[in-house]
């Protein structure tokens, strides 16, 4: 099976251009049915965008059912796709019609047809690399599935000195819409930017893989000049914060929870139980001892040294 543009490089004009080519995923509802997204970085005609064909295989031979073209989305690096449904796919991408920032993609098929169906942009991502010193790459995002009707993204975040960062999000009624904010998964000094005299080699490489339906990891790791960076983050996400107690759940009003508290902090809980000290506002807050929790998981404010006033949730 041959698909895509045909590669040249012509010395004369000048030109070149490539296809650059994602992994295929099968489609299993129809059997032997597979998606293989493919675009062309740069191209001496008319740039297609996005391309994804629909094959079909069989005992004799793999052929082409059809091939849909969006020119909206065109990856400036490498992209990531994953099955979320038996017709349903979902793709990550840096996309250059959008000031490069990270974007998903819901794509379906149905029949012999395939379907963009909606985006997400991730504006808080937008712009180019910049890798100063270290030679130019292309990082790529990873997809999971996180439960039913669930997807994490993790990738490195131009707007953010390149520090890798992670969002779960939900796929219901042909939409994508976020779980939980934006969280960063690196120390506050990670940068994809190089300072040295002479330029050299560097790069990281980040990926998420789901290990329960309510958790993933994140891991990256790399070289940066004298520098190997890697870390492993467990996200979890069980949704807002009900109430704290070890006999009942109290949901307002004051609860002990131990001691060492200061007076007018405010405290928010980990995943594993932890109550922990953090600023009072932001949808993310990121702890000394690497712990991060979202403002869903804000528990209240110490009234004295072993006990936390919990405000009523609000009316949403």
């Amino acid at each position: 099976l041959r698909f895509g543009d045909a590669n040249f490089d012509d010395a004369t004009t000048q030109t070149s251009q490539s296809v650059t080519f994602a992994k295929p995923v099968g489609i299993s509802s129809t059997p032997g049915t597979f998606l293989q997204p493919w675009w062309t970085p740069t191209s001496a005609g008319s740039n297609k965008g996005l391309c994804l064909l629909l094959g079909q295989t069989n005992a004799t031979a793999t052929v082409k059912v059809s091939e849909v073209c969006n020119d909206q989305f065109t990856p400036s690096s490498f992209v990531d796709i994953s099955v979320v449904a038996p017709a349903t796919a979902v793709i990550a991408l840096y996309n250059s019609k959008a000031n490069a920032a990270l974007t998903l993609l819901l794509v379906e098929v149905f029949g012999s047809n395939v379907f963009f169906r909606s985006s997400f942009v991730l504006e808080e991502s937008a712009g180019e690399f910049d890798f100063g010193s270290f030679y130019s790459w292309y990082p790529a995002p990873s997809l999971a599935l996180v439960g039913p009707g669930r997807i994490a993204v993790a990738f490195l975040n131009a707007n953010r000195r390149g520090q890798p960062h992670t969002q779960l999000f939900s796929i219901r009624d042909g939409r994508i819409d976020p779980v939980t904010p934006l969280i960063r998964v690196s120390k506050d000094d990670f940068s994809l930017a190089g300072h040295g005299v002479n330029q050299t080699s560097g790069s990281v490489t980040i990926a998420a893989a789901a290990v329960s339906p309510e958790a993933y990891v994140v891991a990256f790791g790399g070289q940066l000049d004298a520098l190997s960076p890697k870390r492993l983050t467990l996200v979890e996400s069980f949704g807002p914060l009900v109430g704290i107690g070890a006999k009942g759940v109290v949901v307002q009003g004051v609860v002990k929870v131990g001691t060492g508290l200061t007076v007018g902090s405010v405290y928010y809980t980990t995943t594993r139980g932890d109550i922990v000290e953090g600023p009072p506002g932001g949808s993310v807050v990121y702890f000394s001892n690497n712990a991060t929790a979202v403002a869903d998981s804000r528990l209240g404010v110490a009234v004295d040294s072993k006990a936390i006033y919990i405000a009523p949730s609000p009316t949403k």
